[in-house]
């Protein structure tokens, strides 16, 4: 009898619990993050928890603590990055694996996000909000006397997107790719420019490039379907351009053998809803195939296999999240797991 069952409420936001960025700390476990509302914040509260996927027991990874988030397996599998609010602000902590142990990385004015490990497991990439000095509304204005109460100055504003939506007025500025090595130091700005360099980053297999996507060029928020890879120099912070293909591109991942690109691009049509395409870029020689035009699906996430001959990605099929498995020829084969709605 449908009458008898409890309806939804608003209340019960609070009491939901959904998990996030699930990932094998070994063969036996899996670290992930655990996520709930607080009703006394109003906001996302986040830990880190493990379960073992042979018994399903669940506890917590690194103690108890709340607003634990982004936890990234080194690949040398010693080590967990991970950011902690700490007064108020996320910074980078270190957690070592054989000793449960950890040590705090970061002391920014920003929260670091995208990280990601180099190969030998020596350097963390991540991005951060970057604040451009605004400019004032009024110059040569008086001084004010010690100890006076004025009114505030007007915020001048010339940027095309200067609001969000349940964030208010934006601040100026842009994400940016940072460095910082593991065994301590401060953390070093790769990028720079009036346009976002965020998003998924993925270093090259010497670890001397950082491969991104980015819209370069200031007037990026008139052209919200524009964007390449390029790739930054660890070492100079030289940039250079990957592809030049009309429509988006983005989530640049580099295969294990550090021969192909894989990322997600949109041919744009002019339509109100599209689907973008999986494309991998041979970098030796330049040739790019498009593995994903036979599914007409709304492409999620993707991850090369570990022999580089192809990709696992999961896709939306009729509201159910789906896996499917890909080779470098574009040979579609869908793999029997329903992830759910």
């Amino acid at each position: 009898d449908s009458t008898s069952l409890n309806a939804l409420t608003y209340d019960d936001t609070f009491n939901l619990e959904f998990v996030a960025n699930p990932q094998f700390l070994n063969k036996d476990t899996v670290i992930y993050s655990r996520q709930s509302m607080d009703v006394m914040t109003d906001g996302r509260q986040s830990r880190l928890w493990q379960v073992n996927i042979k018994s399903g027991e669940h506890r917590p990874f690194i103690g108890v603590d709340d607003n634990l988030s982004q936890a990234t397996l080194s690949p040398n599998g010693k080590m967990v990055a991970y950011t902690k609010s700490v007064k108020g602000r996320a910074q980078i902590h270190l957690y070592y694996l054989d000793t449960m142990q950890s040590v705090r990385l970061t002391n920014t004015s920003e929260a670091p996000r995208q990280l990601t490990w180099s190969h030998d497991s020596k350097t963390l990439a991540f991005t951060q909000f970057t604040e451009e000095k605004q400019k004032p509304l009024f110059t040569g204005m008086p001084s004010k006397p010690k100890g006076a109460k004025w009114a505030d100055q007007g915020t001048y504003i010339d940027a095309v997107q200067y609001r969000g939506d349940g964030r208010g007025y934006l601040r100026e500025g842009f994400d940016q790719i940072f460095v910082l090595p593991v065994e301590g130091g401060t953390p070093r700005q790769l990028t720079t420019g009036k346009f976002p360099s965020g998003g998924t980053l993925s270093f090259s297999k010497e670890n001397d490039w950082i491969y991104f996507a980015t819209p370069q060029r200031e007037d990026y928020a008139l052209h919200p379907l524009f964007s390449d890879i390029y790739k930054v120099n660890v070492n100079t912070a030289a940039v250079e351009q990957v592809t030049d293909i009309e429509g988006p591109e983005g989530r640049p991942t580099l295969s294990p053998d550090g021969k192909y690109l894989a990322f997600t691009q949109l041919n744009d049509r002019k339509l109100s809803y599209q689907n973008g395409d999986l494309v991998v870029l041979e970098l030796e020689s330049g040739d790019i195939t498009r593995l994903t035009t036979s599914l007409d699906r709304s492409l999620g996430k993707f991850e090369w296999r570990k022999d580089s001959r192809g990709l696992i990605f999961s896709y939306l099929d009729h509201g159910e999240t789906k896996l499917a498995a890909v080779n470098l020829k574009g040979d579609v084969k869908p793999i029997g797991v329903n992830i759910g709605g």
